[in-house]
Formats: C-alpha cells, structure tokens, sequence
C-alpha cells in the first residue's frame, strides 16, 4: 500500500468515531445481599497478574459474580521461587496461590525428558499431586466447606473427589478447551504421549459427568463435549471468553500517535498477542517468517509470554515486547493500528481477539482465531496466504477501516463483556445451587453447647435431605462440632442472641424448603425426617406439629419440669419439634422478636400466624424426645419459669380468642398464684390496652382475675 492511502486513514474523524463506540459502557449497579453462597474455583495457576487466556478467563470470569457470591480462587505458580500469597482482586473474589512442593517440581523434571518440549506440570498433576501437600491440604478444606465447587480445568478434580464428598456439592467444570482433544492435538502420538491424552480424556470425561454444568467457551466445544463424552446438552452452557470493556477502549488519533511516541514506535503498526501456548507460538513464527517480509512497511509487534519462544532473527519490523504490565498492553493496543491473530490450531476461544475488537482495532484472523466468536462482519476471516493483501486493502481503506472498528466494538459490547458475562454466570449459579437446595433446613439455637445427643439423632436420621444451622449464643465451638457432624451445617457464633431472635438468624441462613425447629437437647426418632417428608408431600398442608414426649414416670415428681405437648395438640405449636414451609415463614416475616428475653410463646405466635395459609396438622408419627429438666437447673426454677408469663399479653393481644382456648386448656391462671402477677406485669409492656373483655366474658375465668388489672385495662382503655 501507498504512503497516500495510508494518510488517508488518519483523515478519519476518529474523535467522533471514538465518542460513539464509547457511548455503550453501561455500569451495573451494586445490591445489597445477605448471606452469600461460597463458591471454590480450582485450577494450578495464579489469576494475577492477568497475563494469557486462562488468567484472563478466570479473572473476567469469577470477578464479577454479584454480591449474592462470595467466590474463593486457589491456584499456584507452575515455577520455583513463589511465595504463598492472599489478594482481594474484586470485594466479592479473592485469590490464595499456594506453591508447588519442591517434590513436584523434581517428579516433573524427570517426566518431561520422556517427553521433551511439552508442558506436564499441569496434565500430571491429578497423579502427582499428594507431592504437593500444603496446596492439597488448602484445596480440600476448603471444598469441605464450599457450597459450590468450579474446576476451572480438570486437573485437581480427582484430589478433591477422594477426600470430599461431591454429592453434597454444586459441581462446576468450567472447561477452558475440550482438553481431550486439545492434548492430543498438542502432545503427539508417542505411547507415553498417548497415555497421556487417554489419562485426560478419562478424567474430563468422569468430571464432566458428576458436573450440574458444564461451561464451554463455544458451540464448536459444546458439539466436541456431547461427540466425545456424550454429554447431556442440556447441561452445558456456552460462556465465552470477553474483555473488560472499561478497561479497553478506542482512543482518539491524538492519544494514539502520543502513544507511538512514548513507546519509541513508527506508523503504521500490526499487533499479535498470545502467551507461552504452542499454537501461539506458531502464529508468531508466521508473522516473523513470512508476513514481516510481505509487508515491510508494517512494523509487527508481539506482546506476550509468546515472546519467549520467538527470534525476530534481525528482521528490523518486528518488536518482540514479551511479557507486559497491564498498562503497558493498554498502550501498545492504542498505539496500533491494526490487528492480526493467524493461527492454525487450538480449542475455546482466542480471548486476545476481544482485546482487539474493544479497543476498536480493525482484525485479521484466520478460522482457527476467529473459533467461536459471532460473526456479524466485525472483523475480517481470511486463511494466513491472503493476511497481507487483507493488512494493505483495511489500512488503505477508510469507511472499511471505521466500520470494521465501529462493528468490533460493538460487538464485544454487546456479547462479550466481562462484566455481563460474569453477572450471568452469578446467576446461573445462584439458579443451579437453589435447585439443589436441601429439603429441610433444622433450625437449633443453644447457649449451652452440649449438642452431642442432638448430633447424634441427626447422624442417625434416615432422610439425609437436610442441613442444620447452629446459632450458638455461648462460645465458639464451631470446629469441633462440624468435625461430629455428617450433614451440611451453618454454624452461627452471637453471644447476644436470645432465642428468639438466634431464630431468625437462622432463618436468614436457611436454604431448606421445610423449616424443621427442634431444641439443643432433643433426641429426634430416626424416622423423623423421613415421616415429615412423607406427610408433607402427601398432603396441601404448611406444616407439621410433631409429638414431643418425655419421661411420663416423672410427671408427677415435683423435682423436674416435662416438657410435651400432651393434650394441647393444635393449640401451643412448640419448637421443639415444629415444621413449617420457607415461603409461609418468609410471608409472616418470621418469629415477633418481642418475646425474647424470656423466650416464651413465639413458637405460638408464629404458628398462629401461619395458620392463616394453610393447615398444620399433629402427627404422631413426626416424634422427638425431650428430657424433663430438673427444677435446680439454670432458669427453670418455678421463679424463673412463671417470669416467662410477661409474655401472655403480648400472644394475648395479637391472637385474643386462641389465646382465650390456650390458656383454659393449660389452666395456670387458676393453679398458679404467680400467673396473674406476671400477666399484670406484662401489660406494662405493650403500647395500648389489652382486650382483657374476653377474659371477662368468661365466667371460668373471671373469677381469677384480680380486680385492679380489670380497673387498670378499663382506665387505658378509656384513655
């Protein structure tokens, strides 16, 4: 091409080009989320610094995920010398890289001289792994605890499946490539070779099975996925790779010519990037060896760990950059003027290809490069013997120039941004984990921590479809209470929680669809569960009131307090063993706070206010123990026990003629001299009148009443 059409180019006005393909940066507001579901990403590099697809990946992928998730990155360094590292690289992603043992280092050298010029520190890992226990022993704690795990690659899947039970788990294989095949193309056809690649095949195969999805970076995978391993594909979701598109973006031609100046580089510059990858490294010969003398007048940089493998073998219009910061890449990008991407091989797609396009680069990409990304004649698809007449008629072109710049950049904008793209994948994922929601949540709050019959009767239940959430209102005993267990907790420390208000914290964390309310020491039957479901799923019911029963031979020995619900089925609706569906719960906005501290007829009130939709029958085949408890014990003294009727006026006014039923089937207004006194008391506490009428009304029950608390509730009334 001419001197005089090139000049022709930067008669363009670029500036208002610039403004427009700028004009579709959209920011996403943030929202505010309780409880965030914990999400593990495993894979053996770091993510920062970002240099090379699959740090591009995982950094675009997992950064942006919502405030509903907290995501955890672990990876490593594939080299010697690192140091163990923890960095926040977005508040709702954090990164820990944990080195490799000197071990396997020394195990890897060994493998590669059989196979010599190939990468296998990452392929043998699932084999070679235990040599690196510090980074197994990180993974695996924290996959215990993960509600979902990602693969991101398949290597430290097997290590994590033998030691952590996946069943319990979302399981992401966030596939990179269809690795099967890729190795295969990559390794050759050596019988160690081959039993590499089958080894691969094997494992990704046996992953993407177990996987509740599979993410592949295009249609071309996906099809590659369902041919070699027969994969549902239902289960696999195109995601593709993108590009932060606030942090590229076209600049005018003043900022693109102080660019050239700063990096001390001519007019008229072609750029390729790609990392330290084999077909990158092809494409990179290509340019050197024959597009550099086809087109002399280009200068060709190339950015990247691909420069490590490269020699510009003394041609004057190459610049090998090597490996850049991030800023330095943002400059060479507005410093270019076009861009090109030949290669010949390889699986997923090219992400460089979207740094181009958002920084409104014309590109030149073979087939190969232009693997899975849409097409709308935003840049040009030429095989590598026509990328230089392709270079010369784009550079000598003006209208094609700006509209393949304008249609690039529109096009990342509208489908490859990390941002939406990360935004949607935190939403299918916040999809797929509520499907996998456990049947039942078992609340317990307690503040003196002897669980251990309680854990036992859960270990013991037939029905594994739950979780249980903990609140513990006394120390922290987290540790050695999830070593007892063999189902999901939460474990919730706050020292200031009644029980009422522990509750609702567990509420807040609950993800069962049936709320199961038992005490800290209750021995539920084994069936419990198992017959709850049952009735449940049966029957258009809300809930079940189960039966609590006791040591019936102490009910007459004045030395303990029995706790049942004998006789008062349908009426008190007691916790202890009480279950009631999510949605209902979440209707009524939970328990009434204000009957904490003494916690006493919550549980009734929040029934009562359950009944409103729907039935909660008794069953006495939903059955838990509860122990008499001795009346020398901590707050169940008789004194301290009638306090609790404080809290009669507040059920009483909220419910007056259940209240009315309750109380004549408990009959403590006419066997308890404190009852009255309590009841007087509060009164005090509640903000207007109680309707002590239907108290009145009741000739069985108004010869009880003490006379000034009829005087006082009149005179409110009154007021």
């Amino acid at each position: 091409m001419g001197e005089n059409g090139y000049q022709s180019i930067q008669g363009i006005s670029w500036n208002s080009v610039v403004e427009r393909l700028l004009g579709d940066i959209e920011v996403t507001p943030n929202r505010r989320v309780v409880s965030p579901i914990t999400v593990l990403v495993l894979d053996m590099q770091p993510i920062e610094p970002a240099t090379g697809g699959g740090r591009l990946r995982l950094k675009g992928l997992y950064s942006h995920l919502g405030e509903e998730i907290h995501a955890r990155y672990i990876g490593t360094f594939d080299w010697r010398g690192e140091k163990e590292r923890e960095i926040a690289i977005t508040e709702s992603l954090e990164e820990w890289d944990i080195p490799l043992h000197e071990d396997q280092f020394k195990l890897n050298d060994y493998f590669s001289t059989l196979l010599s010029g190939r990468t296998l520190i990452d392929l043998l890992f699932p084999l070679l792994g235990e040599a690196s226990p510090d980074l197994m022993r990180g993974a695996r704690e924290n996959a215990k605890g993960a509600e979902v795990i990602i693969f991101s690659h398949p290597w430290m899947y097997p290590l994590i499946k033998t030691h952590v039970d996946l069943s319990e788990k979302t399981i992401i294989y966030d596939s990179h490539n269809c690795e099967g095949i890729l190795r295969q193309q990559l390794l050759g056809n050596t019988p160690f070779a081959k039993c590499i690649s089958n080894f691969i095949r094997f494992v990704e195969r046996e992953l993407c099975e177990e996987a509740d999805l599979v993410l592949a970076c295009s249609d071309e995978d996906k099809f590659q996925f369902v041919q070699e391993y027969h994969i549902d594909p239902e289960k696999i979701e195109v995601v593709p790779n993108g590009v932060d598109i606030h942090a590229i973006v076209p600049v005018t031609t003043e900022i693109k010519k102080r660019r050239r100046d700063e990096l001390e580089l001519p007019d008229k510059i072609a750029l390729f990037i790609g990392s330290e990858y084999p077909p990158n490294v092809e494409g990179g010969q290509f340019i050197i060896d024959t597009l550099a003398d086809q087109c002399p007048d280009v200068t060709f940089v190339l950015v990247g760990g691909v420069g490590n493998q490269l020699n510009a073998r003394g041609k004057k219009n190459v610049r090998i950059c090597g490996l850049v910061s991030d800023e330095k890449k943002r400059m060479l990008l507005e410093a270019s003027d076009i861009a090109i991407n030949p290669m010949f091989r390889g699986s997923g797609t090219n992400i460089k290809m979207f740094d181009f396009l958002s920084a409104g680069l014309p590109t030149i990409t073979s087939p190969i490069g232009a693997r899975g990304i849409r097409d709308n004649g935003s840049f040009i698809v030429a095989e590598p013997a026509r990328f230089s007449d392709e270079m010369y008629r784009v550079l000598s072109t003006p209208t094609l120039y700006q509209e393949l710049a304008m249609k690039g950049r529109s096009l990342v904008a509208d489908h490859y941004d990390w941002n939406k793209i990360s935004h949607d994948l935190g939403r299918k994922i916040r999809l797929l984990h509520k499907s996998r929601e456990p049947y039942f949540s078992v609340i317990v709050p307690t503040k003196r921590g002897n669980l251990d019959v309680l854990i036992e009767a859960l270990n013991n239940q037939r029905c594994r479809d739950f979780e249980a959430i903990i609140i513990d209102a006394g120390e922290n005993r987290e540790a050695s209470l999830q070593e007892k267990c063999t189902f999901p907790v939460v474990y919730i420390n706050d020292t200031s929680a009644g029980a009422v208000r522990a509750r609702n914290i567990g509420l807040a964390h609950a993800t069962g669809r049936i709320i199961a309310f038992t005490d800290d020491d209750c021995r539920p039957d084994a069936e419990w569960l198992e017959n709850a479901k049952r009735m449940l799923e049966s029957r258009d019911i809300i809930g079940i009131e189960g039966d609590i029963y006791s040591d019936n031979e102490k009910q007459e020995d004045a030395r303990y307090r029995i706790v049942t619900n004998e006789g008062f089925h349908g009426l008190g609706f007691m916790t202890a063993n009480l279950f009631l569906r999510r949605d209902v719960i979440e209707r009524i906005a939970g328990f009434d706070e204000r009957f904490d501290k003494p916690h006493f007829r919550e549980d009734t009130d929040l029934a009562w206010r359950a009944q409103h939709y729907g039935e909660i029958p008794f069953s006495d085949k939903v059955r838990v123990y509860h122990p008499p408890h001795l009346r020398n014990e901590n707050g169940e003294s008789k004194q301290e026990r009638d306090q609790f009727f404080k809290n009669d006026p507040l059920l009483f006014s909220k419910h007056p003629e259940k209240y009315l039923r309750l109380i004549k089937a408990e009959g403590h207004y006419r066997n308890n001299t404190n009852f009255w006194r309590m009841f007087r008391e509060g009164c005090k506490r509640i903000s207007g009148p109680v309707p002590i009428h239907y108290l009145v009304n009741d000739p069985d029950i108004r010869k009880f009443i003490p006379s000034e608390l009829i005087s006082e509730q009149e005179k409110s009334a009154e007021l």
